[in-house]
């Protein structure tokens, strides 16, 4: 394995290195977060510990509202995991709950935002996730956000670093109660596991009959589409041990590979995925 000299020589690399990646917590000096409320519309809540979410008599419906700083990692590693851990200190309030987390689409600032100020903001976000809520500590994987917040900082690609919402999938569903990151008690944080982003040659994959390039649509599916040379097109060849298969290894999320659903049947589907295991290589073979 060959590491980067620009990644080996920066100051926020951590030592000694692990072929499993390296774990970066963010500071809680570096996370911001709030929550907004209804029949508090005027309220910023920041001076708070809760970050609230579903409705309660006195607040309404709350919307939680977290941003993280992510200026000291590097813009030449990959992420292969992050993971938001998050205590859930409202127990017994109200049945099971799932909550939806998305990417917010504009600036805000936790010290002054209120519910009136995030009714105007735009409502459909890019990323999507749905996690279900357990009582004490739940952990939400957060990479692909992650992932996209770094590569729109290094390439202009992906999604700018706005943070996220969390909301109930039913809003008027109990609240529930969360510790923020400054809470003196099990704090919120936000843990990223990293590692120096592969080089080598980067390839188009053109289909000869249609010309269109492959690309990563919706949900990590593989499509094809008209050529625009960003990093969703663009491909690394993995050559394994034994020279005969290789992983393809796309450079938006280059922490996975790209995969069969079911190598056993005729126009199985293909996409991205993290792993890096069997069904995943391919051999290449010369058109003769």
């Amino acid at each position: 394995v060959t590491l980067d000299e620009e990644f080996l020589a920066d100051e926020n690399t951590v030592y000694p290195l692990s072929s499993q990646g390296e774990v970066y917590q963010v500071a809680n000096s570096y996370i911001e977060d709030t929550y907004v409320s209804t029949l508090m519309p005027s309220v910023n809540h920041s001076t708070l510990y809760n970050l609230n979410v579903g409705q309660n008599q006195y607040l309404g419906v709350s919307t939680s509202l977290v941003k993280f700083n992510l200026q000291d990692l590097s813009n030449n590693i990959e992420v292969i995991s992050a993971d938001y851990d998050i205590y859930n200190h409202s127990t017994g309030t109200g049945s099971a709950l799932y909550v939806f987390i998305k990417a917010m689409q504009q600036a805000w600032d936790a010290s002054t935002i209120t519910s009136t100020q995030f009714q105007n903001f735009t409502t459909t976000p890019k990323f999507y996730y749905t996690y279900y809520v357990a009582d004490g500590w739940n952990s939400f994987s957060l990479t692909r956000l992650v992932q996209d917040w770094l590569l729109y900082d290094r390439t202009g690609e992906g999604q700018p670093n706005y943070g996220l919402s969390m909301e109930q999938s039913i809003e008027y569903s109990p609240q529930k109660s969360f510790y923020s990151s400054e809470s003196p008690t099990n704090p919120s944080s936000l843990s990223i596991t990293y590692r120096p982003a592969p080089s080598g040659v980067r390839y188009y994959l053109k289909n000869a009959n249609s010309n269109y390039y492959l690309d990563i649509g919706d949900d990590d599916w593989l499509v094809q589409k008209a050529y625009t040379g960003k990093l969703s097109q663009q491909w690394t060849l993995v050559e394994q041990s034994d020279g005969n298969y290789i992983f393809l290894s796309p450079q938006y999320t280059n922490s996975k590979m790209m995969r069969i659903s079911n190598t056993s049947n005729s126009g199985a589907d293909v996409y991205d995925y993290t792993s890096t295991a069997y069904p995943y290589t391919f051999k290449l073979s010369a058109n003769t």
